[in-house]
């Protein structure tokens, strides 16, 4: 038997397809020696749709061991509704940080993009700066005076729920770091909600670029006719594919189980080959996804696009 490192005699894409699912797979991560090392390893995508497979409400433990770079990554996949923030879709997230330690909670805060926080912060709440130790005039509860006596934030949630999640953030970002609270306070008070949005979202379209969430009108390029006597390798790999690009199980079931494309890639044997298709393979649903708008969170959307895609390469294959 041949047993050269870079040989993989069982195919790469039988073991994605095999592999646990679910809470099997978040026991088995959590519950390893190295479980926060398995966790962070991952890629962004891998681990939120495992996330939303499980359910956030349920996934507490994994959440409590993403990394930074991994949380950006949740809320760049699940808050934004185009060109906007979909703040409903921040409370979850938001709450499963709370339920971690105050010291964790401003730690990723802290990490995360200082424009979105702020604006997170300015789309729930109104920020007033205490002049000579005086609450400002006519301001109405739910408010959250800070222990530095230096701001009265006025909490505008639309809901007793959420205005509990912000005070209890504002709190637990106090009690761990006061430096950090006051700078997102100060920003959200003196930024425009138009510039931190955009500021915001444009950070946010460059890492999904990455990822191949290419722009809408870039992203239709995946649609055009390719003329293959002129195509180039260069040309082929002009979206670079993530270091790590494991197919989550939304992308996986579509792609690998039904169509030719699934036996094809069988037969792929070398490690080296077979991480870069399948990471090809990723960035290509998810241009798909850009030039379809079909947001991340939306799973039987995403699993059309990726059965359409794989369909569509079994047909030039």
């Amino acid at each position: 038997m041949n047993k050269q490192n870079d040989v993989t005699w069982l195919s790469r894409f039988h073991g994605v397809i095999g592999r646990p699912r679910g809470k099997r797979r978040m026991d088995e991560l959590t519950n390893a020696p190295d479980a926060r090392a398995q966790v962070q390893a991952l890629n962004v995508q891998d681990l939120y749709y495992l996330i939303a497979e499980v359910g956030l409400a349920d996934a507490g433990d994994l959440v409590a061991l993403a990394s930074s770079e991994q949380m950006q990554g949740f809320w760049d996949l699940d808050v934004w509704n185009r060109d906007a923030l979909a703040i409903e879709q921040v409370a979850p997230w938001l709450a499963a940080l709370c339920e971690q330690e105050p010291e964790e909670l401003a730690r990723v805060w802290q990490e995360l993009d200082p424009e979105l926080t702020a604006l997170v912060l300015a789309k729930w709440t109104v920020v007033h700066e205490i002049v000579d130790h005086e609450l400002p005039e006519d301001i109405a509860p739910p408010y959250f005076e800070t222990p530095d006596g230096m701001f009265v934030v006025e909490i505008t949630c639309a809901s007793a729920e959420q205005a509990k999640l912000v005070a209890h953030t504002l709190d637990a970002l106090y009690r761990a770091d006061s430096a950090v609270a006051r700078h997102s306070l100060r920003q959200a008070a003196s930024e425009g909600l138009s510039y931190l949005e955009e500021t915001s979202l444009r950070f946010r379209n460059n890492r999904m670029a990455e990822l191949g969430y290419a722009d809408y009108y870039e992203a239709l390029e995946v649609y055009r006719p390719i003329d293959l006597a002129t195509l180039s390798t260069q040309e082929s790999r002009a979206v670079a594919a993530p270091p790590s690009g494991t197919l989550p199980p939304v992308v996986a079931d579509s792609v690998l189980k039904k169509w030719f494309l699934g036996q094809v890639l069988d037969r792929v044997v070398r490690r080296d080959q077979a991480e870069r298709v399948e990471a090809d393979l990723l960035v290509l649903v998810n241009q798909v996804l850009a030039a379809d708008r079909v947001p991340p969170a939306d799973g039987e959307a995403v699993r059309r696009c990726a059965t359409r895609a794989a369909a569509t390469l079994s047909l030039g294959l």
